[in-house]
């Protein structure tokens, strides 16, 4: 039984979508109660009231290879967001400052950016900041939020911005110059609400130490953004002490931003590319993941996530990452154009991710998906909720 505090929440549940045009394009279908569905609309319906979508700057080869992975360069982002804006979703601008994925393991800068020092850095990262609002609203689709930097722990646009290992980390410096003039830039430009993007949420002294080191450094930002897999971040409670502190401390809204868990560990022979959570799959430290990894246990995992946001302080919403990345051949992370240009040709491509969406490999709705509509009671109690009713 949900308490009155969570049901009296305004929780918002996000899904970032950003591979859907592709996923379409390969004939990627979606079905909910034994209909087809438009993907956009079908969330909406059920409850995502945010749309996230990434921008890369320059996402092909100097040959014009698309890196895949969505190709998420404006002209897809402003398709996109077009689409979530007529859903009545609001509109997250996920900023990446690269032409590919950034994490914590890679920050690349664009390739146009690669030879730039830290004070021409500055200046580009500032001017396409102001570029990309610029563009969306004369499209319609002006972001209501805009996140500068994408999983920016270890820092952005490398090796100009890097943080280093070394304790107390050293860095601050750069990553506090460039995001203050593009967090500076967002404010003076538009009204969206500015959020930063970290990983390893289950880490509160590592937190703190960025945190304290960027506020220092005069970075003001509206809203603080969680990526959250368990297998790589903890367990629930590391998570919750985290988020609760981090509000208490520095005020700012809390949103998990990135999540997704395993419905299954059997393989998909059409993805192309191994699982990267499969059987076996432990929380960082060794110990049992808390969900099994099974339609049932994804529902849990998500339910639980929307309590635990609930208590937290500041608590804003939970956004589920890319829940439509099927397993459909030609639906890959990375193109071999991608790889050449992250350095990593070693590595296979494919979806590896298939086993963490909201739909099975067929494109069928799994339990999750009604997982927020269960969270604010429009749906039953999860004790007479059937499952296999979608």
């Amino acid at each position: 039984m949900m308490s009155e505090r969570c049901s009296n929440r305004n929780i918002v549940f996000g899904a970032d979508f950003s591979t859907l045009e592709e996923m379409e394009s390969l004939g990627a279908e979606y079905t909910y109660g034994g209909q087809r569905r438009e993907l956009v609309s079908l969330l909406a319906e059920k409850g995502a009231s945010y749309a996230r979508l990434r921008l890369w700057n320059d996402p092909k080869s100097p040959e014009g290879e698309p890196y895949g992975a969505g190709n998420c360069g404006m002209d897809t982002v402003i398709r996109l967001a077009k689409r979530a804006k007529a859903a009545n979703m609001k509109f997250l601008l996920d900023i990446h400052y690269s032409d590919f994925w950034c994490d914590p393991g890679r920050q690349l800068p664009p390739k146009a950016w690669a030879k730039m020092g830290l004070e021409e850095l500055c200046a580009e990262a500032e001017d396409y900041t102001q570029q990309a609002i610029e563009a969306l609203s004369t499209a319609g689709v002006a972001p209501d939020m805009v996140q500068v930097g994408n999983e920016i722990t270890n820092g952005m646009l490398w090796p100009v911005c890097k943080l280093t290992d070394a304790t107390p980390r050293e860095g601050f410096d750069a990553l506090g110059a460039l995001l203050k003039r593009c967090t500076d830039r967002v404010r003076r430009c538009t009204g969206a609400e500015i959020m930063l993007h970290l990983e390893r949420s289950g880490n509160e002294p590592l937190w703190r130490e960025w945190l304290d080191e960027i506020s220092a450094r005069g970075v003001e930002f509206d809203a603080i953004g969680a990526s959250y897999y368990p297998y790589w971040h903890g367990g629930m409670a590391e998570l919750e002490h985290n988020l609760s502190q981090t509000a208490e401390r520095y005020g700012k809204d809390i949103y998990i931003v990135e999540t997704a868990y395993p419905f299954t560990v059997a393989p998909c022979n059409n993805s192309g590319a191994s699982l990267c959570i499969a059987d076996g799959a432990k929380l960082y430290d060794g110990r049992s993941v808390e969900f099994p990894l099974t339609p049932e246990g994804q529902f849990d995992f998500l339910t639980g996530l929307f309590e635990l946001i609930a208590r937290i302080p500041r608590g804003r919403g939970v956004f589920y990452w890319e829940p439509g990345w099927l397993p459909i051949r030609g639906a890959s992370w990375a193109s071999a154009a991608a790889l050449k240009y992250i350095g990593e040709e070693d590595k296979p491509t494919g979806n590896e991710w298939a086993n963490q969406c909201l739909f099975d490999y067929h494109g069928k709705a799994l339990p999750a998906l009604d997982a927020f509509w269960h969270f604010s009671g429009k749906m039953c109690q999860k004790g007479k909720f059937d499952p296999c009713g979608l």
